[in-house]
């Protein structure tokens, strides 16, 4: 059986398997490498630190995290930024608040809206990144 934290990443990542985009876009997961041109998905997962409920050495604890997911566009000066904009939209809303989803018997849960932040620009790249906080009690 696995984890929990492997059952979160794997709930997770069916989700974003379920994702369409529009255009579409390739996924990059972690240790995954990115293409050679074009616009893509980065998907990370940030586990953060566990946070104990109960006395009790057994009890269930909350394990939160942060599925990142970065839209990476490649500079160019014909492409406004609406458009990642309206990609980052998309996939927020693919993440509602409350959405449950599970594997190997760990649910995850989305504990609000995702949050969409300001592009930013690397020497070859913008990035739009979105965040999706999430939880799991076990």
């Amino acid at each position: 059986m696995p984890s929990i934290e492997t059952s979160q990443w794997m709930a997770l990542k069916a989700r974003i398997q379920s994702l369409t985009l529009s255009p579409a876009l390739p996924v990059v997961w972690p240790k995954g490498v990115a293409p050679a041109s074009g616009k893509y998905l980065r998907a990370d997962w940030v586990l953060n630190r566990v946070q104990r409920r109960a006395v009790s050495s057994d009890g269930a604890q909350i394990r939160p995290g942060i599925l990142q997911l970065s839209i990476f566009s490649p500079i160019s000066p014909s492409e406004a930024a609406e458009v990642d904009m309206e990609l980052a939209g998309q996939i927020a809303e693919h993440f509602p608040t409350d959405h449950r989803m599970t594997f190997g018997g760990v649910s995850v849960r989305v504990q609000r809206a995702p949050s969409i932040s300001q592009a930013y620009r690397t020497d070859a790249y913008w990035i739009t990144p979105v965040s999706v906080f999430v939880e799991t009690l076990a």
